[in-house]
């Protein structure tokens, strides 16, 4: 699994850290980059906006993700005139990290509907905040970060009546760490495979709960 993960971040590396995945390997890029430890390459994945990337088709005037990368090339119109969509789940997939990633919302694989989720941030400068909210089938769920001073950030998020949240005790920031501070009561989540791995949690009930994190090391 390392040398896999290993040699993702060498494809990555070198295609320039552009984007060369399609419909497939797009909804799993950016997940499998934050397994591998590489988080602040997947963010920059995310967040580019030279061509081919999600930002670029926003300068093109976008509001809605395309088919494809090339929907409309460098200084030009459409690269083909067929099988060219400006609304299309394909690539758009690969936005569901910015969710899970970005914002922090971990869903249970063991506890479906999100009666349980976790509350682990991928955050960086390049942002004052990131936020999302949705109506889960348990409740209205909420989880967001932003910057609280030079080296400290708030998160915040809201858990329904009937589900209960594990909130990390150390992110991503960028290169660096970020550690609680004044946490709960902290375990161990071996049970939930597609959550980031090496990292203490602790339990949140229902209602709106604050944390902060504080940057302490380097990745």
């Amino acid at each position: 699994a390392q040398r896999s993960a290993a040699r993702l971040v060498e494809l990555v590396e070198s295609a320039g850290r552009r984007l060369t995945t399609g419909f497939i390997g797009s909804a799993f890029l950016l997940d499998a980059l934050e397994r591998a430890g590489a988080e602040r390459l997947a963010l920059e994945l995310l967040m580019r906006d030279e061509f081919p990337s999600l930002g670029y088709m926003v300068r093109r005037g976008a509001t809605s993700i395309w088919e494809r990368w090339d929907g409309l090339m460098p200084g030009a119109g459409p690269a083909c005139a067929s099988m060219n969509s400006f609304n299309h789940y394909a690539l758009s997939s690969m936005f569901s990290w910015a969710i899970t990633g970005l914002c922090g919302l971990r869903p249970s694989e063991r506890e479906p509907a999100f009666r349980r989720f976790g509350f682990a941030p991928v955050a960086s400068r390049r942002l004052s905040e990131a936020h999302f909210g949705f109506d889960a089938p348990v409740g209205r769920i909420e989880v967001g970060w932003s910057w609280s001073g030079d080296d400290e950030l708030a998160g915040e998020l809201v858990v329904p009546v009937g589900a209960t949240a594990r909130v990390a005790s150390e992110i991503a920031v960028d290169e660096r760490r970020a550690t609680a501070v004044s946490p709960g009561a902290l375990r161990d989540v071996d049970d939930e495979p597609t959550w980031p791995a090496n990292r203490k949690w602790w339990s949140v009930g229902p209602g709106r709960q604050v944390v902060h994190w504080r940057l302490t090391s380097k990745l």
